[in-house]
């Protein structure tokens, strides 16, 4: 198991190993894990703000992958069997206005692209 993000006092519990801070701080970010590789998309700075930020724990370091099409807080994040990621709903904009969304984004990291909304054909 691994806790990204989040608050903490930075104190260490017995069972748990620290890993290295992650490039960007995120709260209420989504995690999954495909092809053994951790990613940790979106989240908050804790403030006002969401984050549009996709990084991944490559096993010695974090690296930033490609940027969400928007900031997003508390969505499902999914990996699917053909290798892509899957971020669907939670909420968009600034997070004191922030509204619930039922927008899907799904990510390839081979490519480093990603699509808003797929439609209905598409082979998950």
């Amino acid at each position: 198991m691994v806790v990204a993000g989040g608050f903490t006092d930075r104190g260490v519990q017995t069972g748990w190993v620290s890993l290295p801070d992650m490039p960007v701080a995120a709260w209420g970010a989504m995690a999954c894990v495909l092809d053994g590789w951790l990613y940790v998309a979106g989240g908050s700075d804790g403030g006002s703000y969401g984050r549009d930020r996709m990084q991944m724990w490559n096993g010695p370091r974090w690296e930033l992958k490609a940027n969400l099409p928007e900031a997003r807080v508390g969505a499902a994040c999914v990996a699917t069997t053909n290798g892509k990621i899957m971020l669907i709903g939670g909420k968009i904009g600034r997070l004191s206005g922030a509204f619930g969304t039922s927008s899907v984004n799904l990510h390839d990291p081979m490519m480093g692209r990603r699509r808003t909304s797929p439609g209905a054909s598409l082979r998950l």
